[in-house]
């Protein structure tokens, strides 16, 4: 199958679509990159989200809104992007498109979780004509698990391995690890061995530093072109280091 993963990530910056042709079946999958694109929100787009992110500014009607341009801009980069990968319509068997998360509150205790992602799938499906996959993080909460993070099944498919311990680090807006345990060629289980959580604040804060340090010029630090300015702290990063964590 040759699938498009589209996202948009806590930092609310652009979509990302990813090309892949994927082959076999769990556990035994191949796959291949084929290309990867990102475009971002156009300005005004992208203070909707921000304005939609905080209860005192969002508003049903805006939200409801949101949720279709959003849809729209999800359905222009998959085109843009297979288009790119020299790709028609008829060749791509599968959109998986995460949304833009707007609110996310994981279950505690006994308390019943909720999340909320925008991007209308509809749009998406209409603009393309592939079947589109969406939900991801709902689905997860309605098993029980806490909707993020979200990639550790994938991770074990694509990254585990026979004899050596692997973990994978994203660096999103909000990090997060999964730790991957050996996993010989049909002795483990999917998910065995196999955790993930939230490491803390990522790129939601840098680009938040980067706008206040340009006064509100850059939306991120560019290869890191203002952190390369800086010295590392030693003082405060053995602080840091003394935490068991």
């Amino acid at each position: 199958m040759i699938v498009i993963g589209l996202m948009s990530g806590t930092s609310a910056d652009g979509v990302d679509a990813a090309v892949v042709r994927l082959e076999g079946a769990p556990p035994s999958l191949a796959w291949e990159v084929l290309g990867h694109s990102h475009r971002s929100f156009d300005s005004d787009l992208r203070a909707e989200i921000f304005s939609c992110f905080r209860p005192e500014t969002s508003s049903v009607d805006r939200i409801c809104r949101l949720n279709f341009a959003l849809g729209r801009a999800f359905g222009a980069a998959m085109l843009a992007t297979a288009h790119d990968a020299g790709l028609s319509m008829a060749e791509v068997d599968l959109i998986g498109s995460h949304g833009q998360t707007l609110w996310h509150e994981p279950p505690i205790g006994s308390e019943i979780g909720s999340t909320l992602q925008m991007g209308e799938p509809a749009l998406i499906a209409q603009m393309t004509g592939v079947p589109v996959v969406s939900n991801f993080r709902s689905r997860d909460m309605a098993v029980g698990g806490q909707g993020a993070p979200l990639v550790p099944l994938a991770d074990w498919l694509l990254f585990s391995h026979p004899t050596k311990i692997r973990a994978a680090q994203n660096i999103g807006g909000i990090a997060n690890v999964t730790y991957l345990s050996p996993s010989p060629m049909g002795v483990a289980r999917a998910g065995e061995g196999v955790f993930a959580f939230d490491t803390g604040p990522g790129n939601m804060l840098i680009d938040e530093a980067a706008r206040l340090a340009t006064g509100g010029t850059w939306n991120y630090d560019h290869d890191g072109a203002l952190a390369a300015q800086g010295d590392v702290s030693e003082s405060l990063l053995a602080d840091w280091m003394t935490e068991s964590f």
